[in-house]
């Protein structure tokens, strides 16, 4: 399984694992995470609709936005270039960390590939996988949120200031 995330990870991809409706026959995934989906539960820190006991928000605004990547093709003796300027993932916000910051990271990219498409998809996920800049960690009940959270869904947060409020993309649980 670590082999398998390994790969995946390298071409800018999640593994998880789902079950049908009794729980009897596990599905591995392996795909892009999901930003585009429906929001599966709405988390609330304040107000009579208050769900959440704890909320740590933390941001890395150190991050880097864009690559430089290229190699060069021996067999053809050409250059290939894989440079990516944003990543590829729909954001779930309204800006982007490359929206935010005025001197953005870049990263500089120098892999032994097959092709410009290898090139190009390991780009992508050092984008993807460095795309991750604001951080919140909750800790909720399930009695009181009525609900089971699940990675990885989609979920939205509530009452947490108009920068932080929003879609957030579970990666992760701890029951």
């Amino acid at each position: 399984l670590h082999l398998i995330r390994r790969l995946a990870r390298r071409n800018g991809c999640w593994v998880w694992v789902s079950y049908d409706p009794i729980g009897a026959v596990p599905t591995v995934h392996v795909a892009r995470p999901p930003m585009d989906a429906a929001s599966s539960l709405h988390f609330h820190l304040s107000g009579a609709q208050r769900n959440i006991e704890q909320a740590v928000i933390e941001w890395d605004s150190e991050r880097v936005v864009s690559t430089d990547a290229e190699d060069r093709d021996v067999f053809g003796a050409t250059d290939v270039d894989g440079s990516v300027s944003r990543s590829p993932l729909v954001g779930l916000a309204s800006q982007t960390l490359a929206d935010i910051v005025t001197h953005p990271r870049k990263a500089r990219l120098s892999l032994q590939v097959a092709d410009a498409g290898d090139l190009l998809v390991r780009s992508e996920a050092a984008l993807i996988d460095d795309g991750w800049f604001v951080r919140a960690s909750l800790k909720v009940s399930a009695r009181v949120l009525k609900g089971v959270v699940r990675a990885p869904s989609v979920v939205e947060l509530h009452g947490a200031g108009s920068r932080h409020s929003g879609r957030y993309l579970v990666s992760r649980v701890h029951h």
